[in-house]
């Protein structure tokens, strides 16, 4: 999120096409990361005290996070894994993002052809050109050459992993409040936590579960540039328009494939439904 966000921002002006598109996405995203530079980050702050780690490695923990990350999109990331294919058709994680992942997709590939028709007009944007190399600036990316399809797959996935995979990540509520749950650091000698971490645990899931922006809403101001040509401006509201459609369809997809899985004894999954998603990483 921050990523979209600082790339977004520092390289492309503001009525820039790429930068229309994505704005949904990190709506208020500097501002939680603002809070969270100074609430959880620093030494003797909410986060660094709620966890287990000493100064050497609170730091330590967060610049290998860092140095191993390389970016891979959802549907290779799932099939790295190891899991046999039969498997990933079948598995909800995997089954459910694929159609939220390819939702996202369908609709960032039509709204980069309006503006982009070739791989050369994609290469001789300038702005497009810096907001792809900004990802190496701060955080190694390692991404692919640019091109229109790994742009097109690039902006897919970070709207999957702002919203879908923010959710699947972010619910674990359910994981704090039971002491024999996931808690970040435990009694010396004990498989439970003392008060002041159960506590701890407890404020941080509350202060990131207040309700964001949606997803699925009226997100067509965004597309209201008056510097557009009327046509480019019309097609792209009315992608916007589509987007919101499908993601419903996909919702209402995952609905009925829940109640299948229930019908055969599983647990149903709903960490990807489009309906209880949120827009962005925000506050």
């Amino acid at each position: 999120a921050n990523g979209l966000m600082d790339s977004a921002r520092s390289t492309l002006t503001a009525d820039h096409p790429l930068r229309r598109l994505v704005r949904q996405f990190y709506h208020r995203t500097a501002a939680i990361n603002d809070k969270a530079k100074e609430l959880l980050m620093p030494e003797d702050r909410l986060g660094f005290r709620t966890f287990g780690f000493d100064v050497q490695g609170w730091g330590e923990y967060f610049k290998d996070i860092f140095s191993e990350w390389s970016w891979t999109p959802f549907p290779e990331l799932m099939k790295g894994r190891g899991f046999s294919e039969s498997f990933l058709k079948s598995w909800p994680l995997a089954q459910d993002g694929e159609l939220v992942w390819n939702t996202f997709h369908k609709y960032v590939s039509d709204y980069l052809g309006i503006f982009y028709s070739s791989e050369e007009s994609v290469a001789q944007d300038i702005q497009v050109v810096a907001f792809w190399a900004f990802f190496d600036v701060h955080i190694k990316w390692k991404l692919p050459a640019l091109t229109l399809a790994s742009l097109t797959a690039l902006v897919t996935d970070l709207m999957f992993m702002v919203t879908a995979g923010h959710e699947l990540l972010g619910s674990i509520v359910e994981y704090l409040t039971t002491p024999g749950g996931l808690m970040p650091k435990l009694v010396a000698g004990k498989s439970e936590p003392d008060v002041q971490t159960f506590a701890q645990g407890l404020i941080v899931i509350s202060l990131t579960g207040f309700r964001m922006p949606p997803l699925m809403g009226d997100w067509t101001h965004i597309f209201q540039v008056d510097s557009w040509a009327p046509t480019s401006r019309q097609r792209a509201l009315d992608l916007a328009r589509k987007l919101q459609a499908d993601l419903a369809a996909a919702s209402d997809e995952i609905s009925d494939r829940n109640i299948q899985r229930e019908r055969r004894g599983e647990h149903k999954f709903v960490a990807f439904d489009p309906r209880i998603l949120e827009t962005s990483v925000s506050i």
